[in-house]
């Protein structure tokens, strides 16, 4: 087949309103899906590879947070005519992308629609049901290659490896995909392929990926195994640098372009962490918040945290609970007191923390949500994440739910962001967890205390204005919190 429009989509949180060739969405509102555009890397990564293989090739990368698909959209059009329509999606975007690719097979039968990403990987059968007629399973830089490349010449699917497929009516998994072993071989993601990419209000940038340890709820060990790759310093440098060339202008009221380096553990090497923020010593990153995200052993590491004092403004750490039961139980290999240290030394060198903390443990209670949000606030924390116990696919903590049977059925997939109740906690009714995460986070970001924090100089103007957005936000989110207990936790 000519392959000349490649359209890929990065899906936003929405649910559909089924019919012919509508798509009308309305959003699942979380405390993330309002806000500034960040459109995933990885979805402009396989944009910018399929442009490589062919430059003349017409390449459309769309992110519905930034530009969304309507029936009467004029980039509808260009989907619909595409050659190929690709989406990447996570658990709780896939139905959306299905969506899309339904509604694109409608108005024409012969395009090929490509589905890849956390949700369609971690079951292809469903996506091959849902519309996809290929399935990317896992990493999809090599695979998206080879995939093109068979396509455009007619040839064998079945010899490229990590994807499933339709033949006929038969589903065809061939053999996984390996990691790629060589990092310096991914290039660097071309921004200008997004549509309005000028709308991009951070970038995230990955120069290492994996991790070591082997949290049980985490999804990330499930993708990419216990294993632990990086560019090389040289080459992390001068991505950030690409990075930084040609993004948005400034943010309106903050000021500031965001560049987030989207590693799971960015110093999981500490040695090469240090060498890359040794290069870029010298870059110059006025008007830019450089973000990353550690584990808190980390900030042990004194001459590490000098050298990110230098360079970072906020750090994310995965503090996850603030109590020693709950950290135990799903095996995160770090005590409170390695949190308090972490959030210590962060202050002590002016690099301000986001901690992000999960409820829903089994030894947690009604109480347990406020617990965390006085916590964050006794100790400096700057923003405060809150994320709900969930069902990631492949991992132990699912396992375990499951065959407790503890897991609610029929719950839409655009619920599935770690932001709503989806099994049975054991310490407290479903209904008890939802609102005691909506009463958490408003006390959090409570506008009087916000700017009580900020006159006292606890907070600075970034993280005022971002934790006052941030309590607008909720009003939203709270409306939609209780309308999902109503129709999905009451029993």
């Amino acid at each position: 087949m000519k392959i000349e429009r490649v359209v890929v989509i990065n899906p936003r949180r929405f649910s559909t309103i089924p019919g012919p060739n509508v798509l009308k969405p309305k959003p699942a509102l979380s405390q993330f899906s309002a806000r500034e555009p960040m459109t995933p890397e990885g979805v402009v990564m396989i944009g910018t590879i399929i442009k490589k293989l062919n430059e003349q090739r017409d390449i459309i990368i769309i992110d519905e947070a930034i530009t969304p698909l309507y029936a009467n959209s004029p980039l509808w059009k260009k989907v619909s005519q595409a050659d190929i329509v690709c989406i990447s999606a996570m658990t709780c975007t896939e139905s959306r992308g299905y969506d899309i690719l339904r509604q694109v097979k409608l108005i024409n039968p012969k395009v090929i629609c490509v589905a890849g990403g956390f949700g369609p990987s971690s079951q292809p059968e469903k996506a091959l049901s849902n519309g996809a007629d290929v399935v990317v399973i896992g990493e999809g830089i090599i695979t998206i290659e080879q995939l093109i490349e068979k396509l455009e010449n007619g040839k064998d699917l079945g010899e490229v490896n990590g994807i499933a497929y339709l033949s006929g009516n038969e589903a065809i998994k061939t053999p996984p995909r390996k990691l790629i072993e060589n990092l310096d071989n991914m290039p660097f993601v071309n921004w200008e392929l997004v549509e309005h990419y000028e709308r991009i209000q951070a970038r995230t940038l990955t120069m290492s990926r994996g991790c070591p340890y082997d949290c049980d709820f985490c999804s990330v060990t499930c993708f990419y195994g216990r294993t632990y790759q990086h560019r090389s310093a040289e080459n992390a440098e001068r991505y950030i640098k690409h990075g930084i060339n040609g993004h948005r202008r400034d943010i309106p009221i903050v000021g500031k372009k965001v560049l987030f380096i989207g590693d799971d553990n960015f110093a999981a090497n500490p040695n090469w962490a240090g060498e890359v923020l040794e290069r870029i010593k010298y870059v110059d990153l006025s008007g830019v918040v450089l973000n990353a995200q550690l584990r808190v052993e980390s900030c042990r590491d004194s001459n590490l945290m000098k050298l990110l004092a230098q360079r970072i403004k906020l750090l994310f750490f995965g503090f996850e609970a603030c109590d020693n039961e709950s950290l135990k139980s799903v095996n995160k290999k770090q005590s409170v007191d390695d949190v308090i240290f972490a959030i210590e030394e962060c202050n002590r060198f002016g690099i301000g923390v986001a901690g992000m903390f999960i409820l829903g443990f089994d030894n947690h209670n009604p109480e347990s949500a406020m617990e965390m949000a006085k916590f964050a606030l006794k100790h400096g924390v700057r923003f405060f994440v809150l994320f709900i116990r969930s069902p990631l696919p492949g991992t132990r903590d699912t396992a375990f739910l499951a065959n407790s049977g503890r897991l609610y059925k029929n719950i839409p997939d655009y619920y599935r962001d770690c932001q709503y109740a989806m099994f049975k906690p054991a310490g407290m009714t479903a209904a008890q967890l939802q609102m005691s995460h909506t009463e958490a986070i408003r006390y959090f970001y409570n506008p009087v205390r916000v700017i009580k924090d900020r006159i006292s100089g606890r907070i600075d103007n970034d993280a005022a204005i971002y934790r006052l957005a941030g309590n607008f936000y909720l009003n939203e989110q709270a409306k939609v919190a209780d309308k999902y207990i109503n129709q999905y936790l009451l029993e």
